[in-house]
């Protein structure tokens, strides 16, 4: 009898190490006002508007930072925060940008990867019809 005691509080033991492990090889996503997302959406921006539009457009600032949604610890292996927000342009347009956070998506699965797209400014529907493949 006490060995089946001492089995079961190994085995429960086990099972919560495991679990922490996982809650911290998944990773914490960053808020969507977060510096560094808000620095890698302007990069990405900036490396695929002369590549992929034709012409040079950046994001200078940000506006009214919104979380649309978040996907984390549910079905999918990889957590997912859907954010968007107002950008102001280097054409002096203000135009909405969606952007998301996905989790263990960076290099070699670590860290976390940002996916961005300025809504009818992706002619070539690299993220769907006015950015659909990244909203929730």
């Amino acid at each position: 009898m006490i060995r089946i005691v001492i089995g079961i509080v190994a085995f429960a033991a086990m099972t919560v190490q495991a679990s922490a492990l996982w809650t911290l090889w998944r990773g914490q996503l960053p808020d969507c006002a977060d510096l560094v997302v808000l620095e890698k959406v302007k990069e990405k921006i900036a490396y695929g508007s002369p590549r992929v539009l034709g012409y040079d457009l950046a994001i200078e600032g940000f506006d009214a930072i919104a979380q649309d949604d978040v996907d984390a610890g549910g079905e999918s292996w990889i957590d997912r925060r859907y954010c968007s927000a107002t950008a102001w342009l280097s054409n002096g347009k203000s135009s909405e940008v969606v952007y998301l956070i996905e989790a263990g998506q960076g290099f070699a699965g670590n860290n976390y990867k940002v996916q961005s797209c300025l809504p009818g400014y992706d002619r070539w529907r690299v993220y769907d019809g006015w950015c659909r493949s990244i909203r929730p």
